[in-house]
């Protein structure tokens, strides 16, 4: 999801809480909004066409997407993989801890490092 939710005040705030509303009646979970995503290089996803497809033993956790994708890029210049790399955005419903979570019994991941700005937990 793009931007334009709490993190532009009381509308957006709204906007956010409808969205996590729907999302919660549908059996969805979110990621974000406000957010790049997941880059998972096994499965082929990414925030762009042009971040290798190699997996290594690293994850990275990133509470800013700009972050996140400079960490992606920094990995093909220097020689490094990722397993995986998720920028988490407002956090509304899945956050840092459910990733950490996930990470610590990924068979993909050896090692995690993250960017962390805010600690706030969604549950």
């Amino acid at each position: 999801f793009s931007s334009g939710y709490s993190e532009l005040g009381k509308e957006g705030k709204q906007l956010e809480q409808q969205l996590l509303e729907k999302a919660t009646e549908n059996h969805i979970r979110i990621l974000g909004p406000n957010c790049m995503g997941i880059y998972n290089p096994k499965a082929r996803i990414g925030f762009s066409h042009r971040l290798s497809l190699v997996s290594g033993p690293v994850a990275f956790i990133s509470q800013s997407g700009g972050n996140a994708n400079r960490h992606a890029y920094a990995g093909i210049f220097s020689g490094y993989n990722f397993s995986k790399i998720v920028s988490l955005g407002n956090q509304i419903d899945l956050d840092l801890l459910d990733f950490l979570n996930y990470f610590r019994s990924d068979p993909d991941t050896k090692v995690i490092t993250m960017y962390v700005e805010n600690i706030f937990l969604s549950q």
